[in-house]
Order: C-alpha cells, then sequence, then structure tokens
C-alpha cells in the first residue's frame, strides 16, 4: 500500500514538472523575440554601443534577444538617463503647482486632458511637470495594452543582475523644457491625438521587435526641433569623450534622438565615425 502511495506521488510530481517544462517551452516559444536597435559606432580603433530605447514594452516579448546578448558581452558599463536610475529628474522644481504655468486657455483644455483619463487635478497639483508627463505616458501605455516600464529600465536591471557598472547620463532638459513639453501636450490635446499616439506606440513598438529601421527613419520628423538638436549634440560630445576611455560603453538612447538629420547617429558621421546597425 505505502509503495503503491509513493508511486502515485511521484507520478504527480513528474507529471507536474512536465506540464512546467512544457508551459515554459510554449511560453519562450509564442513569445517574440526583440530584434532591436543597436549601432556599433567606430572612430579609429575604439568603439562604443548605443542601444536605441523605446518607452513602453511588451510584457510577452523577449527583450534578451541575441543583438542584446552580442552587446552585453562586449560592455562592461551602461550608461542610462539619470531619471531612469535615480528615479529622480534633478531640474524639476515642486515650487508650483501645475496650473501655475498655463494660462486661462492652457487651464481649460487641460481640465479636458484630465477628464479624458478620469483624473482629479487635486490627485496631480503638486507633480513637477516632468512627473505629470511621465504618469500621462504610463496611462498611454495601458491604454495601448502596453507595460509602463520603460526599456531603459529594464536594461538597467540586466546589466545590474550581470554585475556591470550603471553610470548615469545626465538629463540637459532644463525644467523650461518640461513646462514648455507640458504645454505642447495640452494646447494639441484632443480625444483624436490621444488615439493617434496609442496607435503610434503600438507601431513603435512592433518596429523595435522587428528591428524595422526603416520605420524610425521614416518617422524621425515628428521629433525634428530645436530643443532636441541641442540636446542630441549635447550627447554626442558625451559619447565622443567617453570612446577614448579604456571601459568598454554601451549608452542606452531614446529612438526618437537616434534617427533623422539632427539624429546622434548623423551628428556622430559628421564626426568621424562609422556607424554599423548590429543584426
Amino acid at each position: 500500500m505505502k509503495n503503491s502511495t509513493r508511486k502515485n506521488i511521484l507520478k504527480w510530481v513528474g507529471l507536474v514538472i512536465l506540464m512546467i517544462i512544457v508551459t515554459s517551452i510554449i511560453e519562450n516559444v509564442s513569445s517574440p523575440k526583440a530584434k532591436g536597435i543597436y549601432f556599433k559606432a567606430t572612430k579609429g580603433n575604439n568603439s562604443i554601443y548605443l542601444i536605441g530605447t523605446i518607452p513602453y514594452i511588451d510584457k510577452h516579448t523577449n527583450f534578451l534577444s541575441g543583438n542584446l546578448t552580442k552587446v552585453l558581452y562586449n560592455t562592461d558599463v551602461l550608461l542610462v538617463n539619470e531619471n531612469i536610475y535615480t528615479s529622480k529628474n534633478s531640474c524639476s522644481s515642486k515650487k508650483h503647482q501645475l496650473k501655475y504655468y498655463l494660462n486661462k486657455e492652457e487651464e481649460k483644455n487641460f481640465n479636458v486632458l484630465l477628464k479624458y483619463f478620469n483624473l482629479n487635478y487635486k490627485d496631480i497639483a503638486n507633480l513637477t511637470p516632468y512627473e505629470f508627463l511621465e504618469f500621462i505616458d504610463k496611462l498611454l501605455a495601458y491604454k495601448s495594452g502596453l507595460t509602463e516600464n520603460k526599456f531603459d529600465s529594464y536594461l538597467t536591471n540586466i546589466y545590474i543582475k550581470d554585475k556591470k557598472e550603471i553610470v548615469a547620463l545626465k538629463d540637459y532638459n532644463s525644467n523650461t523644457f518640461y513646462i514648455n513639453k507640458l504645454k505642447k501636450q495640452i494646447n494639441s490635446f484632443s480625444y483624436n491625438s490621444m488615439e493617434t499616439k496609442i496607435d503610434f506606440s503600438k507601431k513603435v513598438v512592433k518596429a523595435f521587435i522587428d528591428g524595422d529601421i526603416k520605420f524610425f527613419e521614416e518617422n524621425s520628423y515628428r521629433f525634428d526641433n530645436t530643443e532636441n538638436d541641442t540636446i542630441n549634440h549635447m550627447t554626442s560630445d558625451k559619447i565622443d569623450s567617453l570612446i577614448k576611455d579604456k571601459k568598454n560603453y554601451a549608452v542606452a538612447i531614446s529612438y526618437y534622438s537616434l534617427f533623422g538629420k539632427n539624429g546622434i547617429l548623423h551628428i556622430l558621421k559628421s564626426k568621424g565615425y562609422t556607424i554599423k546597425y548590429i543584426k
């Protein structure tokens, strides 16, 4: 009787283990592997890796692809935006409530935006412009069926697990930049514009998964402005200073800063770099 019971227990344990293995295999096969956006910038005998990042990720996607593994293997240090690494925006001020920055007309549009997201002003009034924009991004991620986690955060965790160094890349945006960005978001708000953003967010994630560089190049005009141009030049100067270092760096850069006539790839080429897309 005891032997029979023991055999039954072992049989059930074996079945449970088999089910776990099969489920794991199915999940691995069904989860698409993201090709991502990876570049190697070379100048003389020195190289640095550029990792294009996206604001949202799909939880069903395997981002640890062969491309990311290759970059991990060849680098010792990850440079990531200080806002991601420290969870703190150093240039934001909490002196004023959000409506302080808005005129009467902008306040009306702002109230419509809050209604769209079912938000109470009292709950978000004391957020900085940067924090509010980040919060809206998270809400848009949910509406897009994506997670609120940024690819930068994913990268940071991967490098930490691999016991590699993380360095905060300074956020060159001033508080004025985020105030203007807040105003632009409010002034351009409409229900249709939000639906367009949600649709574009899905396309960005799909293009990232597919490694569709053409998509990002064709849509670079959306982010072509003087502020981004200035920041991209400052970031490129930082990259240029790092390449002479003995450490092997990977730099996490938002996809919209990489491409276009004012993008970091173009700026680095003008500085004498050879850019190779990692497929």
